[in-house]
């Protein structure tokens, strides 16, 4: 299987890496901090032929890096599957250190490995 790993959880995203790499995936980590710049050629041609798309943002799903992937693959007609992991377009009930709200919310890396695997 090749996954492909992109979001602002560069560390978490690296993390993952590792722990899939020891089973039988492949993985590319594109570590995007901010949305823009976005270079989307890169990442279009880092997508291609992938089984699995997976988004890892630190923050609401629907405002930020996850909806300009999603533009990407649609404008430029790419068939993969996805899966987005980041907090619901709610507030947090809240305010934490990021690793408790990681926690919470199902974003740290043992959460995000079991949900993948």
């Amino acid at each position: 299987m090749k996954d492909l790993i992109t979001g602002a959880g560069g560390y978490i995203g690296t993390v993952l890496a590792e722990m899939l790499g020891k089973s039988d995936h492949s993985v590319s980590v594109l570590d995007h901090n901010t949305i823009k710049p976005f270079d989307e050629e890169f990442f279009i041609k880092n997508s291609a032929n992938k089984f699995l798309l997976v988004t890892f943002v630190q923050h609401l799903i629907k405002t930020g890096l996850y909806s300009k992937v999603v533009q990407s693959i649609i404008s430029n007609q790419i068939s993969l599957k996805m899966l987005k992991f980041g907090i619901s377009v709610q507030y947090t009930e809240i305010s934490a250190m990021g690793d408790y709200i990681f926690s919470r919310y199902g974003l740290n890396d043992q959460e995000v490995y079991k949900k993948l695997t």
